[in-house]
């Protein structure tokens, strides 16, 4: 039996999406984009900035995505030297058309969605399809192309479903509302009506306004006002943007309104909001003793296994509640420390930054974008203490080039120096950032074993068994740096009695040991310490 045969269906007006290119960007200065033909999604994986789409200003934050049309012109800013970003440029292409043996496609300028910051669905799962998809943008073969295929079709049918226009018909009436309240996170600039609100919602406008407030527990106005003036606080303080500027930014059309409502919210008005001190969070123990270099207490912060060394007092006297990295905050901890400013860097799950930016203005620092130097010139400017870190500097500065010319003339610069530290399970060389290696290499210009510099380490450090550090590396200077445990300790006095060890101490080797509360730290009160302890073991003083 011949079954009839059956006409497809007609899908010339159906969109048909095809990936052009996914790429990963290391946005260090401004970066700008225009595709004539093109449409493009952007994804923020770290740091924080701005991003224009089409000539209007959007906040970047870690998680978030961005829509741009064809021939929209995209251009991206970080507050400070590095932003992460994944793009992903594709054509919808309509109006399907065969000829013999021939398929024509004409090209859609029109979105799937609206163009600017697009509505994401809960979790970082878009954004691991993002990086993945540019991982694998230039890999061969048919598995890869079907694997990239499989990629970008899921990702491109989630954004749909979290970008629909209709109203949110299915779940729990909380669950529509906080579907709501995500929309409105991406959309605050936008004027948002009470009607459009609640015919999304699927509810009637009076018994939306209740339920809103029953479950974000702020009336729709208030909540909106607090989101846009979030946004704000973060644009004066970290981009020093102007307020009429930032104002039209977060959907204030009047100057006036928005500093009396910034007032009203905060207590200050948005010039001396911007100049005040702030009780800050510090989430990152290196940001810690930055902020004390700047002669700032910070309210809470987490700390090191180890503790803070030299500085544990100062901070425990100054009322700083410290708490060890492994163990976070919760939530309820965090808004009982009423912070007004939170610092960490870009190691924060993206849906953890949101919480805390929730909380308050929060500051997230690219950790691989500059050296300390950058890090305590970025804190400096938010917190404007620029003038206190240009004066921190320069006296650091004069002692790290006394101390340069002294070994200099001692001829010891030339001699090779390891830098070793020994932990529980494991055990480590240092060249890169981080146990002293910016001071020791870098600030002061010692040699590395030449062992050693023919690696490439790519700033991470050397795994390494104790016993093979000498059967791969020979130096004239070891510094030896050990974690403060049981057995850290045990390692490394077992290492140091093998023979060779005791062969190599010798014929003439050093090995300086040094605290990990003063050498693990990559700020500038950590640095400082390396730098006394260097004029310690080699008999220098400024006086």
């Amino acid at each position: 039996m011949r079954l009839p045969s059956a006409s497809p269906p007609d899908r010339s007006a159906t969109p048909v999406h095809t990936l052009l290119h996914a790429e990963r960007h290391l946005c260090i200065d401004k970066l700008e984009w225009l595709l004539p033909q093109a449409h493009t999604l952007v994804w923020v994986e770290s740091g924080m900035g701005t991003l224009t789409v089409n000539g209007k200003r959007f906040s970047l934050s870690a998680g978030a995505c961005f829509y741009a049309w064809p021939g929209m012109e995209v251009a991206a800013a970080p507050f400070f030297n590095e932003t992460v970003l994944y793009t992903l440029t594709f054509e919808r292409l309509t109006g399907r058309a065969a000829e013999a043996d021939q398929i024509s496609y004409t090209r859609s300028a029109h979105g799937f969605a609206g163009w600017g910051e697009l509505t994401l669905p809960a979790g970082d799962r878009l954004l691991a399809l993002a990086r993945e998809l540019a991982q694998k943008s230039s890999a061969e073969g048919e598995r890869p192309a079907a694997r990239r295929s499989y990629l970008f079709h899921t990702l491109m049918y989630e954004l749909t479903v979290a970008n629909e226009p209709h109203p949110l018909q299915d779940g729990s009436t909380d669950q529509i509302i906080h579907e709501i309240m995500q929309y409105i996170q991406v959309n605050y600039a936008k004027p948002l009506k009470r009607s459009v609100l609640a015919q999304m919602a699927g509810l009637a406008p009076e018994y939306f306004s209740l339920r809103f407030k029953q479950v974000s527990g702020l009336s729709l106005t208030d909540y909106i006002a607090a989101l846009r003036i979030r946004h704000l606080q973060e644009r004066l303080l970290f981009d020093e943007t102007r307020l009429h500027i930032a104002a039209r930014e977060v959907g204030y059309r009047d100057e006036h309104y928005a500093s009396r409502r910034f007032k009203q919210e905060v207590g200050l008005s948005p010039t001396s909001y911007a100049q005040a001190p702030k009780r800050i969070l510090s989430l990152n123990p290196h940001l810690t003793l930055h902020l004390l270099a700047l002669g700032i207490m910070p309210v809470a912060t987490v700390s090191y296994p180890w503790g803070f060394g030299d500085y544990e007092h100062q901070l425990r006297d100054g009322g700083c509640v410290c708490r060890d990295w492994t163990t976070a905050f919760t939530d309820e901890e965090l808004a009982a420390l009423q912070p007004e400013l939170i610092i960490g860097i870009d190691d924060l799950e993206p849906e953890r930054v949101q919480a805390y930016r929730r909380l308050a203005p929060t500051l997230v620092i690219p950790w691989y974008g500059q050296d300390w130097r950058g890090h305590l010139a970025r804190l400096a400017r938010v917190t404007r203490r620029t003038e206190q870190a240009q004066s921190w500097l320069a006296s650091f500065d004069q002692r790290c080039f006394a101390l340069r010319e002294q070994l200099q003339a001692l001829d010891i610069l030339r001699q090779s120096l390891l830098i070793v530290n020994i932990r529980d399970a494991s055990s480590f060389i240092y060249c890169h950032r981080g146990m002293g290696t910016q001071l020791v290499y870098h600030e002061l210009g010692w040699a590395m074993p030449l062992a050693l510099q023919q690696l490439d380490l790519a700033g991470a450090p050397l795994p390494i068994a104790p016993e093979q550090i000498l059967q791969r590396f020979r130096a004239e200077h070891v510094i030896l740096i050990t974690e403060p445990s049981p057995q850290a300790v045990a390692r490394t006095e077992t290492m140091l009695y093998d023979s060779r060890w005791e062969s190599c101490r010798s014929q003439g080797m050093r090995i300086h040991t040094a605290a990990m509360s003063r050498w693990h730290g990559y700020d500038p009160l950590s640095i400082l310490s390396q730098l006394q302890d260097l004029e310690t073991w080699f008999d220098f003083s400024l006086s």
